[in-house]
């Protein structure tokens, strides 16, 4: 099973949330394994209330983001498709029931199917700016990898604003 729970640092010790570009980065996010299952994937959102976790091959490649879109997208087929076309589609008759049956069958299959390879990462030397837009683009993670595909920790939404109204300079070096 993949670490669905934080990652140690490379010297075993737990690192917190260091910057990049000013910015906090987390070097020790929950990550999913390629061969962890749905049911897996699941529940470690569910537990950590984040709508993505990155997904890493056995050999550490950074792989892209289990997001909960794609599961939604999965147990509510019809609802993602409109929701593209159009984005109020209250009218809908699909329900908790409907996507539970949709997903049952499903929850022991890889999370490898519900990867978001398209989800923007960041490089370990990203401009802030590049930061706040990605971030403002709607997404709620974003991955730090190495010039080599290695996942090295993810910048947070919620970590981002603690920084920006933090009024305190003396956390600001």
């Amino acid at each position: 099973m993949a670490s669905l729970y934080p990652r140690s640092g490379r010297d075993g010790t737990l690192e917190s949330r260091e910057p990049v570009d000013g910015l906090p980065i987390d070097r020790t996010p929950t990550t999913l394994s390629s061969g962890d299952s749905l049911r897996d994937a699941i529940g470690a959102m569910a537990r950590l209330m984040q709508p993505a976790i990155p997904v890493i091959h056995v050999d550490g490649r950074y792989l892209g983001l289990c997001t909960l879109r794609a599961i939604a997208d999965m147990c509510l087929p019809i609802a993602g498709t409109l929701m593209t076309m159009m984005p109020s589609a209250a009218f809908m008759a699909d329900g908790p029931d409907d996507a539970r049956r949709r997903i049952e069958g499903r929850l022991d299959e890889s999370v490898a199917g519900f990867i978001d390879a398209s989800a923007p990462t960041l490089g370990p030397d990203a401009a802030a700016s590049t930061v706040l837009v990605a971030l403002f683009e709607r997404h709620t993670i974003l991955p730090v990898v190495d010039r080599g595909g290695r996942l090295i920790g993810v910048v947070h939404w919620n970590d981002l604003l603690e920084r920006i109204t933090n009024s305190d300079p003396a956390n600001d070096q």
